[in-house]
């Protein structure tokens, strides 16, 4: 009995799926797209949130990588300093939680404020503040963030350091 393969027969291969696998396949794309989204909405609200944080003087320091995260981290790092040139604080959102910030330029006629946004993010390990707060406010701060360290940081003082912009410096 001789035996032909498809290829030597010259038909086209048909790729045979049946109903089942159309419908797994088309459960896992919406399954994943719709993460996508979820994660994409968080990102937006959660860089509007930070860019209101920046102008009460509190910054993120460092951002715990979400699953996508992992994903994104496998590019080139060219792609993803393009990435973060374009996006911003939205795909820093995108990519990882903030977990770390720096509070030592807080306003204090914004803290109420502050305090309000803060609590709004999950997973916050440890908040820098500056000297000089009274009992009062650090307890209106641990307060708003429950399960973060506190750290008061000697070089500030709240009461006696202006308030100052630092934006990062071009590199050239």
């Amino acid at each position: 009995m001789k035996r032909t393969t498809r290829q030597s027969t010259g038909r086209p291969v048909r790729l045979r799926i049946g109903l089942r696998g159309l419908l797994i396949t088309v459960l896992v794309l919406g399954v994943l797209l719709g993460s996508i989204a979820r994660q994409h909405h968080r990102a937006v609200r959660t860089a509007r949130v930070l860019a209101e944080l920046r102008g009460g003087g509190v910054v993120p320091m460092q951002f715990d990588p979400t699953w996508l995260g992992g994903w994104v981290g496998l590019l080139p790092q060219r792609a993803r300093n393009e990435l973060y040139a374009s996006h911003g604080d939205r795909y820093m959102a995108f990519v990882g939680r903030p977990s770390r910030f720096s509070a030592v330029l807080i306003r204090r006629e914004r803290l109420d404020e502050i305090c309000d946004r803060l609590s709004r993010f999950e997973g916050i390990r440890s908040l820098s503040v500056p000297s000089g707060l009274n009992e009062a406010e650090l307890g209106r701060i641990r307060s708003a963030v429950p399960d973060a360290e506190i750290v008061v940081d000697p070089r500030f003082h709240a009461a006696r350091d202006p308030i100052r912009i630092i934006t990062p410096r071009p590199r050239g």
